[in-house]
């Protein structure tokens, strides 16, 4: 866990009841790794018509509810602002922007390394108690009772049916891209991680920082690990493996409860998306000059990442059907 920046000792009570009730609405946001999930998030965010687990939250997790009672979170979050500032601008792995109020997924805050991917397991593992407590907390932290936006894009990974039975009010925001894209994205981004110390990872996983500080032939033996075949074969397997689950099961889930949107159509039509995403979360004042522009980059495309997607593709083809997707974007 990151280190605290309250010396304060004393920590939150852990019983649920001690604590409060649960948010009136929960809505988890899913999506796999590096499909727009975090930009939609931020985004969400930044409405203000929703609560969301940030920076602050997961840093400060044992201490929530003691560091408001005690009036100390404006004197933390300048504590944390100015440790982030040394950090760069962005999280390096892409041009999202860090900060101590910035989105972050909650399964940073679970007992489980979020450095392998093909390793971690989804919060099926038996973290829902852990999860039950983080939303209480919000709750009760809450002025306004606002929906709870939670996201952790493991749970994309044969994992959102369970989410579903031990939340049945929570609603769900799927967003999809094409899996050459994630699989490209997901490689780039894991092999930039070994490359150089990320600080805002580091923060966020004590794993990577104590394999970066202290454990050089582990980082070199994962450097090369992120350039091999089987790094690759490993992001297509489990990704598959996600995007046939979903097409199975999509189906036994309301559909009231959930909303299916595109990375691709966010990005093209942003307006269209926005005022969908308004109807399905029934917001009557949904700031329309929020409306989220998804700037273009230059995508670098890895000879691995096309090798394997070309031996891969047949595993989605039920996937790509299923949102109109050619078998090459």
């Amino acid at each position: 866990m990151p280190q605290a920046t309250n010396s304060s000792k004393r920590k939150d009570s852990r019983t649920p009841t001690e604590i409060g009730p649960l948010p009136d609405s929960l809505l988890f946001l899913v999506g796999p790794h590096r499909s727009g999930t975090t930009f939609l998030h931020q985004a969400l965010a930044d409405t203000g018509c929703f609560d969301y687990i940030s920076y602050y939250d997961v840093t400060e997790f044992d201490r929530l509810i003691v560091n408001s009672y005690n009036a100390q979170v404006d004197q933390i979050l300048s504590r944390l602002q100015a440790e982030l500032a040394s950090f760069g601008a962005t999280r390096d792995i892409d041009d999202i922007p860090i900060g101590p109020l910035q989105a972050e997924e909650y399964g940073t805050l679970l007992v489980r390394s979020a450095f392998q991917l093909e390793s971690r397991n989804n919060s099926s593992s038996g973290d829902y108690d852990f999860l039950d407590l983080l939303c209480r907390k919000k709750r009760r932290l809450s002025k306004e009772n606002q929906p709870l936006i939670l996201k952790d894009p493991f749970d994309f990974y044969c994992n959102f049916m369970c989410i579903a039975r031990v939340f049945p009010n929570a609603r769900f925001i799927f967003i999809h891209r094409h899996p050459f894209r994630v699989i490209n994205s997901q490689l780039t981004a894991e092999r930039r991680l070994y490359e150089r110390r990320n600080a805002w990872y580091a923060g966020l996983d004590p794993t990577y920082a104590t394999t970066f500080d202290h454990m050089p032939r582990e980082l070199e033996a994962r450097r090369q690990e992120s350039q091999s075949d089987a790094a690759t074969q490993k992001i297509v397997a489990r990704l598959s493996k996600a995007c046939e689950y979903y097409c199975d099961n999509i189906g036994t889930l309301a559909t009231e409860r959930h909303l299916t949107m595109r990375y691709e159509d966010l990005c093209a039509s942003p307006e269209t998306e926005w005022v969908r995403l308004a109807d399905f979360l029934q917001v009557n004042e949904f700031p329309t000059h929020k409306v989220p522009v998804v700037r273009g980059r230059e995508i670098n495309v890895l000879p691995q990442a096309t090798a394997m997607y070309a031996k891969s593709s047949d595993l989605f083809k039920k996937y790509l059907d299923m949102f109109g997707y050619r078998d090459w974007p």
